[in-house]
């Protein structure tokens, strides 16, 4: 009889697991965070919004949270966050956290990053502006390193100069460093280009010792 009743409260307790996985992730965000939600949208300061959002984010790393809710947490963390400058730096953690825990929709989450970035470097002030400087420095070297590893130069030329261009702004320590990594992908840029060049007259001239040899030095020096 015992273990009979102890059976009936396991299945029950699926049971409740089963139609809360069932339900949509705004039904869930709803039911857990609608009230709190609600007041830190009432709220007449930012405090009570990025704190919200800030407790998102940390919920959103429970691994035992359903995948879609854990989305929503961070998609909802990262809107808070971007409405004002003191929050960007929440919004840039939803982002990572994002990217850390997806690879689908990595370039997305890639364009929110820096964004956010963005967004609190244009509105920031001060003090702030340098601090706001720093961040969207660090997080375009990240990303301009991603796709430097994917094959994709151009794009990450392209970030690293928005990289040099603000950070002339507030004399950025990190110039150099920047203008190394602008040397670095400038270089990568023309060895494939060298490259290209190379296999399309080999491909032209498959008869020709020259080319054949001007291919292999391509392939054992510069890769």
């Amino acid at each position: 009889m015992a273990r009979k009743i102890m059976w009936t409260g396991v299945m029950c307790l699926l049971g409740v697991a089963a139609i809360a996985s069932a339900e949509s992730p705004e039904v869930m965000f709803q039911k857990l965070y609608g009230d709190d939600a609600a007041a830190a949208a009432k709220s007449p300061t930012t405090k009570a919004a990025l704190g919200f959002a800030a407790r998102l984010v940390y919920n959103a790393n429970n691994p035992q949270n359903d995948p879609a809710l854990v989305r929503l947490l961070l998609e909802k963390a990262y809107e808070i966050g971007c409405k004002s400058p003191q929050g960007c730096a929440t919004a840039v953690l939803a982002a990572k956290t994002r990217l850390e825990q997806e690879a689908q929709d990595k370039q997305t989450w890639r364009e929110k990053l820096l964004a956010a970035c963005r967004i609190g470097y244009q509105k920031s002030t001060g003090s702030d502006k340098t601090q706001a400087v720093e961040m969207l420095i660090c997080e375009l070297e990240n990303v301009s390193d991603d796709l430097r590893e994917s094959g994709d130069f151009a794009e990450a030329l392209k970030l690293l100069k928005e990289g040099r261009q603000v950070g002339m702004v507030v004399q950025s320590p990190r110039m150099e460093d920047l203008n190394e990594r602008l040397r670095t992908v400038n270089c990568q840029m023309d060895v494939e280009k060298k490259f290209a060049a190379c296999a399309k007259n080999l491909a032209d001239n498959p008869q020709d010792a020259a080319a054949a040899r001007a291919a292999v030095l391509m392939c054992v020096t510069q890769r």
